[in-house]
Formats: structure tokens, C-alpha cells, sequence
């Protein structure tokens, strides 16, 4: 098949949806699939370029149908409209690459897949509009994908009257998950201290703030804790202050916070076999995210063995190895449960590990994709209707 994947975040880009989406494109294209991947431009990086079998495609795009999006969309929209993709795959609802083709979605002839990854503003009172337009133009689509049954697109598709979404949940790399440690602990300065992880950008929704109160309450009565974040900022994007050097999120407030408490760390730019190592060698990787859908770093927490403690967002309660809490101090006293305790941390882990093996292997998890694309490219009549004309 000819595959052309949508998405506004893409390696070397570093973020959830870039993963997943890269795991999934990299998965067709090693299948011997032709493989395309629509995205947005980053510094340094060409305008076309092959990544592990993939053709990545920049446009100079920002934005969503609310706020207004930046950039001329023509040649994006026609890209998309070539009728020589067998499937076109839009990742995301309200951000440009989604948004800019919805209004002619009618001519794209190829299948049209909507892969979901929640929908975060669903009950923002400034996107009901946009949501309700959203669920019309879904009627366009040949398929819509969820990564769970607890995510927002299952119920969004029940209460507008659309077809029940394929539920295929997001997966890891066992193969990554399989290599040695790099003894991370000691190039950083851990040693044999209780540690806890979170691996995150700097988004205000990764509740760095509520991370960082825990480990102080922790703090009082583990006086060795050492608290790791590992992540990313951004370029600010009010005002276009991004393009001098100014980062956006919660980055400031998190470094004004890291020299005072001789506990914590900032982990930017951390290369990605190093953050495995960190996950696998951590105590425990906390979550303190206020909204999610499918957390990645759940999941590698999963395949690492390492047990997890999260908030109850998206469908963090589906999965075995970890403690699903309801506030921080629930967060404080589940983070050191497990801390006191080795041997639940060990089966805690032995439990996760056992789930990813059997549901959550990338490998399986593009076969179902794989699968689902065929049956829509081949049930296309706007495929039968371009041949006879």
C-alpha cells in the first residue's frame, strides 16, 4: 500500500504522538509498504528527508481551525489529495494537519483514517464549536481509531451517532526494552539513593508543579530521595517569542525550582538509550500528569519492569504494575508504599512486564493496523470510482 500519515510531531521531534507515530509508520515501511509522513518543519532539519524507511514531508504550518492556522495550505492539502495514496492517516483533532484538510475532505479519494490520541479540550467550553463541526466531518472517514475503550473518542463517537471506534491501544519496542543498563544511577549521581522518575516535557498538563510538592513531602522522611525529570522544553508560542530563545511551558518555573531542593533534577536533551536505562533503573516512575490519553511512558515503565504511580488519567487504570491515585497526597503515600517495599516493587514489575509482552508489542500492534488499512483501502469506492474514470 501507499500510506500517507499525518501528524503534527515527528522524529527528531521528541513527544508522545512523534513516537507513536514514527513506531507506526517505521512498522508499515519494514513490512515493504511505500511509507509518507506529513508534518511540520523544525530547525535544521530538511524539508524532505528519508528516516528509517519513511518519507518525511516538513510544511511551514502552525495552528488549529480555532485559533487560526498559520501558513499557506494549498500545497498541503493537495499533497494529501494525490490519488496516489491507498490510505490517508490524519493523528490528532484540533492542530493543523487535521484541521487545514477537514473542509474538502470530500477529495481525498484515498481511504481516511482518523487515528485518535484523545481529545483534550472536548470540555472546553471555547472548542464546542469546533468539536461539533469535528463530529460532522468524521461521517467522511473510512475508520476511526482509539487507544482504549476509556478514551475520549469512544464516548465522542456514541453521543454524535458515528461508528464505534477500532480499539488499538499504543505499544513499545520490546527489542529496545531487552538490552542492558548503562549504569545511569552512577553517571548521574544517584548511587544506591531511592529514586523516582518522571518522563515528560515541560507542558503545564504534565503537572511538573504537583510532581515536584510530592517529592518534597517525600522528602521529610527520605532524606535520600533523589527525583529525576527527564524532558524536553519548546519554543514559546504566544507572541512568536519562540523563534528568540524563549521556552514555553512550565520550563522556568521548573528550573527556578530544581536549585533550591538538592533532591531534584533536570534532564533535558537525554539521549533515548539513556532514558531507557533510567526507567529501568528507577524505583519507581511517577506520573502526575493531569490529562492523558495513552501515556507512553506508562508503558515503558511497564516493559522496564519498574512499578508506576499516576493520577487517573486516560486509560492509565487498564494496565497492571502500578497505583492508580486520586490526589497528591494519595500520590505521597503510594510512592512510599513501594519504596518501603522491594518485593512489591518486584511483582509489581513481573506483572507488567508479563501485559506488555502479550498486548502491547509494536510489532503485533502494526499487524492489526495493517490489517484494519487493507480492509479500508480495499472497501474504498472512491478507489473503484478513480479507476473506471
Amino acid at each position: 500500500m501507499n500510506l500517507l500519515f499525518t501528524a503534527h510531531s515527528y522524529p527528531p521531534d521528541v513527544s508522545g504522538v512523534a513516537a507513536v507515530v514514527a513506531a507506526v509508520a517505521e512498522g508499515f515501511a519494514s513490512r515493504g509498504h511505500s511509507v509518507h509522513v506529513a508534518t511540520g518543519t523544525l530547525p535544521g532539519s530538511p524539508v524532505v528527508e528519508v528516516r528509517n524507511g519513511v518519507t518525511v514531508h516538513r510544511f511551514n504550518l502552525s495552528g488549529n481551525a480555532v485559533s487560526g492556522i498559520k501558513g499557506d495550505t494549498s500545497p498541503y492539502r493537495e499533497f494529501a489529495a494525490s490519488a496516489e495514496w491507498d490510505v490517508v492517516a490524519m493523528n490528532h483533532a484540533k492542530i493543523w494537519v487535521t484541521d487545514a484538510l477537514l473542509p474538502e475532505i470530500q477529495k481525498i479519494p484515498a481511504a481516511r483514517v482518523y487515528m485518535g490520541h484523545g481529545l483534550s479540550a472536548l470540555r472546553n467550553p471555547s472548542y464546542q464549536k469546533y468539536y461539533q463541526w469535528f463530529a460532522d466531518r468524521l461521517t467522511a472517514f473510512d475508520r476511526v481509531f482509539a487507544l482504549s475503550h476509556k478514551v475520549e473518542e469512544v464516548e465522542f463517537c456514541r453521543q454524535n451517532h458515528l461508528p464505534s471506534p477500532v480499539i488499538v491501544p499504543n505499544g513499545v519496542n520490546l527489542e529496545e526494552w531487552s538490552k542492558p543498563i548503562l549504569s545511569v544511577r552512577e553517571e548521574w549521581g544517584v548511587g544506591s539513593r531511592p529514586w523516582i522518575v518522571n518522563v515528560s516535557n515541560h507542558n503545564p498538563l504534565k503537572g511538573h508543579a504537583r510532581l515536584i510538592a510530592v517529592a518534597d513531602s517525600l522528602k521529610s522522611t527520605l532524606p535520600a530521595l533523589r527525583t529525576t525529570i527527564i524532558g524536553h522544553s519548546y519554543p514559546a508560542a504566544k507572541w512568536g517569542l519562540g523563534r528568540f530563545g524563549v521556552r514555553g511551558g512550565c520550563w522556568y518555573r521548573c528550573r527556578m525550582a530544581s536549585p533550591f531542593r538538592n533532591h531534584m533534577d533536570l534532564k533535558p536533551g537525554v539521549p533515548r538509550p539513556k532514558v531507557v536505562s533510567a526507567i529501568k533503573e528507577a524505583d519507581v516512575v511517577v506520573m502526575s500528569s493531569s490529562w492523558e490519553a495513552s501515556p507512553i511512558a506508562i508503558l515503558e515503565a511497564m516493559a522496564a519492569g519498574t512499578p508506576w504511580v499516576s493520577f487517573d488519567v486516560g486509560c492509565v487504570s487498564d494496565h497492571p504494575g502500578g497505583i492508580v491515585v486520586g490526589s497528591a497526597r494519595e500520590m505521597t503515600e503510594a510512592v512510599r508504599t513501594l519504596l518501603s517495599d522491594p518485593e512489591l516493587r518486584r511483582e509489581m514489575g513481573r506483572q507488567a512486564s508479563e501485559r506488555i509482552r502479550a498486548a502491547h508489542s509494536w510489532d503485533a500492534l502494526v499487524t492489526r493496523y495493517e490489517e484494519e488499512f487493507q480492509r479500508a483501502s480495499d472497501a474504498n469506492p472512491r478507489r473503484a470510482v478513480g479507476a473506471l474514470g
